[in-house]
């Protein structure tokens, strides 16, 4: 079953990403409205789920050769990320105007949003 898994996965793909083209109106209608062009997007959607699907099939032509060092340093740099001061919350910015406010904070992951 192991060996069959990413074959599976990848017709799960192929499929849906076909779906985009053969019947795009249910994916042009969750399309947010404050995004432009719904069709060109369900497209360009179905063009990446198509691919994703195709490159599972294939097997990988590169392989990371992790030396002990590197590993080490993997590991020491998530343990240093796991161990920083936390910044969530943290306010970037802070815009004032006449009766509100507008505040930048970053997220849990340190992302500014």
């Amino acid at each position: 079953m192991r060996k069959a898994q990413p074959y599976l996965i990848g017709a799960l793909f192929v499929a849906a990403g076909a779906l985009h083209f053969v019947v795009p109106r249910p994916y042009a209608a969750i399309v947010p409205p404050y995004l432009p062009s719904p069709k060109v997007l369900v497209a360009i959607s179905g063009a990446c789920e198509l691919g994703l699907g195709l490159a599972v099939w294939w097997p990988t032509t590169t392989r990371l050769a992790a030396s002990e060092r590197m590993r080490a340093d993997m590991i020491a740099g998530l343990r240093a990320w796991r161990d920083a001061a936390p910044t969530r919350e943290r306010t970037v910015e802070r815009v004032e105007h006449q009766g509100w406010t507008v505040e930048q904070v970053t997220a849990a992951l340190g992302v500014v949003g």
